[in-house]
C-alpha cells in the first residue's frame, strides 16, 4: 500500500533535480533552458500537490495489508480500489449508506 507514498517521494526527487537544472541554466545564462525547467517545475509541483490531495494514507496492520497486496496480486486489481470495497461493504454491513457520508463529509466531491 506505499504506491502513493513513493509516487510522492519520486515526484519530489524529480521536482530537486529539475530545480538544480533550473539554477544551472540561471548560472550558465541560458534563459530558454531556465523557462523549460522552470515549467517542468510547476508542472510538477502542480501534480505533486494534487497526489497529496487526491487520497489521504492510513496506516493498516501488516497481516491486512499483506492480505490487500497478495489478493490485488492474484485479481490483478490495485490494492486501493480492493481496500475502498472493503470498507464500503463494511459500511454497509453496519446498515449506512453511502449517500449519508456524501452529505457529511465535505471533502468528498460528488
Amino acid at each position: 500500500m506505499g504506491g502513493q507514498g513513493l509516487d510522492r517521494t519520486l515526484l519530489a526527487i524529480v521536482a530537486v533535480i529539475v530545480l538544480f537544472g533550473a539554477v544551472d541554466a540561471w548560472v550558465i545564462g541560458e534563459p530558454d533552458l531556465l523557462l523549460l525547467f522552470v515549467i517542468v517545475l510547476l508542472l510538477t509541483l502542480v501534480v505533486f500537490v494534487r497526489a497529496m490531495r487526491e487520497r489521504r494514507a492510513i496506516r493498516l496492520r501488516p497481516d491486512l495489508a499483506r492480505w490487500l497486496r497478495n489478493r490485488g496480486r492474484m485479481t490483478g486489481e490495485p490494492a486501493h480500489d480492493l481496500a475502498d470495497r472493503a470498507v464500503a461493504n463494511y459500511r454497509l454491513q453496519l446498515g449506512e449508506s453511502p449517500d449519508q457520508t456524501s452529505a457529511q463529509d465535505p471533502q468528498r466531491k460528488p
